[in-house]
């Protein structure tokens, strides 16, 4: 029990690392979403939005954040919003 704590605790220290630096960084970076709380959003506006803002963010700062060792955590949560927004059409293409 005490490890699942404890491994919960540093996903959210690594996230609000990740919100940290990419302040300090850029002028506008996109909303910083933990993985785990992907899995929970039931809007699918708002995914494809945030979808949008991440692909755009990495088009224009590819080669910063690789720069500074970021590229994988935010190609994480860019994947895992685009896993969320394809579960949610099948969704509610399934329930029209």
């Amino acid at each position: 029990m005490l490890k699942v704590i404890s491994s919960h605790f540093i996903i959210i220290m690594q996230s609000q690392q990740l919100k940290d630096s990419l302040k300090l960084l850029y002028k506008r970076p996109p909303t910083i979403v933990n993985i785990d709380r992907v899995a929970k959003l039931h809007d699918l506006p708002y995914v494809q939005q945030l979808e949008i803002a991440y692909d755009e963010f990495i088009d224009v700062h590819q080669h910063s954040l690789a720069l500074y060792n970021l590229i994988d955590y935010i190609l994480d949560i860019r994947d895992a919003i685009i896993i969320r927004r394809c579960q949610l059409e099948r969704y509610y293409n399934k329930c029209a």
